[in-house]
Parts: structure tokens; sequence; C-alpha cells
């Protein structure tokens, strides 16, 4: 139990790391690569993954590697001044929200920044940011102008972004969790790293609350 405790409580610092560098000019082999699936078993701080492409990976945490839950939230919750990551699409000459995820206060920051991301097969974008305005267009969409810096620290850049957020946009709170939350049957996705040995290891972890399916 208390080694579990140990990997929960190290959410703030290197998975936040890690994800900054997902935000920043990191040569692609260099980055941790995207796993998504369904936790299979759990057997301390290793994992068997249930991938989407249908295989079946085993995957380790460490006393650093940060784990987050997910949790269904409503568009109405969403809100100026709050720190949200969304991904999006190009429609019609704007992005367009696929899902947005309302990050807890304490990941303000967390690999803020407008950079690539692949959740689906066509191109597809990551916001995280802090929202300005929320503007209603027609009866249903919601517009967000959002704010964000990104690149080195002491050499950040000023960016913005506006986008659409469609009714059937999924939206979820993401928050810290610890290592309980981590059950078999759970939909996760994680950041892996594979090893010099060929093994998985993970420096962070989301898993969905109540039957959802991380979003990202």
């Amino acid at each position: 139990m208390a080694k579990q405790h140990r990997i929960g409580v190290a959410v703030m610092g290197l998975t936040c790391s890690v994800w900054l560098l997902l935000a920043q000019g990191v040569a692609a082999q260099d980055r941790p690569m995207h796993m998504r699936g369904t936790l299979a078993g759990v057997a301390g701080p290793a994992l068997t993954i249930r991938t989407r492409e249908g295989t079946t990976e085993m995957v380790t945490l460490n006393e650093k590697s940060g784990v987050f839950v997910v949790g269904p939230a409503k568009l109405s919750d969403v809100t100026p001044g709050q720190f949200v990551g969304i991904t999006s699409v190009e429609s019609a000459g704007k992005r367009v929200a696929v899902e947005v995820h309302i990050f807890a206060e304490t990941l303000r920051g967390l690999a803020e920044g407008h950079y690539d991301w692949d959740l689906l097969t066509s191109p597809n974008m990551m916001t995280n940011a802090t929202v300005a305005t929320v503007a209603a267009v027609g009866e249903k969409n919601r517009e967000l102008s959002l704010k964000y810096r990104e690149g080195p620290e002491g050499n950040k850049t000023e960016g913005t972004q506006t986008i659409v957020v469609p009714p059937e946009a999924t939206i979820v709170d993401f928050s810290p969790a610890t290592p309980d939350v981590l059950v078999a049957g759970g939909q996760v996705f994680l950041l892996v790293v594979r090893g010099d040995d060929g093994k998985l290891t993970s420096p962070g972890i989301v898993v969905g609350k109540a039957g959802t399916k991380p979003p990202m």
C-alpha cells in the first residue's frame, strides 16, 4: 500500500514533465507513445492492457508514474478562466472540438500549447489552454476563445485559438488520482516508453470512471 501511495503522490512530478515534452519540439523518437485500450489485469504496478488495435501488452508503472481519472461532465461546466484540453479537427475553415477535458485546478498548465495529436486517423490537434470567453453560436454550439503559452522556459510564445464545441462533443473532467482506481475492465489511455530491453513502462496513465472511456 505504501508503494502505491508513492506512485500516486508523484502526479505533479515526472508525469507533468513528460506531458510537457509532448507539447514542445521534441524529436518523434524521443516522445512517449500513446496507448489506448482496456485494463485486462492489474498485479501491483504491472498492468495488462488490451489495446484498441487488438493486441495485449504488459506495461509497468514506477514510483514516479502519474495516475489520472476522467469522468462525465457537461458543456455548461466549461466557464471562462478554466484550464482545458481540447482535441479538435478543422471543418469548413473552423476548428471544431471532438472532446473537451476540464482540468482540475491543480493541473493548470499541464502540457500547455497547441500541437498535433493522434486521436483520429484524420488530422487532429490538441489544445491545452485557458478559456478566455465562452460564446453561444446558434442554439446549441458554443465557441471558446483560448489562450496559451508554449515553447521552452524563458522563450515561451503566446498563442490563441477559437474552437467551436458542438453538442455531440465528449466532455469530461480530468483529475489526479491514486492507483486504487486501476481495476480490470477500466478504459485507459497511457503514455508508454519502450526500454532497450523491449519492456514497456508508463510515466502516466488516465483511467475512466463510471464506465467512461478516456476520449483522448
